[in-house]
């Protein structure tokens, strides 16, 4: 029970009160998202070693090829 409120010069100022209740908590559903950004974040540095290593063999097979074509027209 409150006391009656009184008319008053100074008024002070209580906090405002923010009573948030969620409707759900969802732990597998957050756990599932963790996992997907950990999957995510790894398939993408796995993509970005394997495409590392696609183009320095494009590199090295085109030089062999250079190379081959030379010694054959030159000869």
């Amino acid at each position: 029970m409150q006391p009656p409120k009184l008319p008053s010069f100074f008024k002070t100022k209580n906090p405002k009160k923010f009573n948030y209740k969620p409707r759900y908590l969802n732990s597998i559903k957050t756990r599932n998202d963790n996992n997907l950004k950990r999957k995510i974040n790894f398939s993408s540095k796995k993509s970005n070693s394997t495409n590392l290593k696609r183009s320095s063999r494009i590199i090295i097979l085109i030089i062999i090829l250079y190379l081959l074509a030379y010694n054959l027209l030159i000869k």
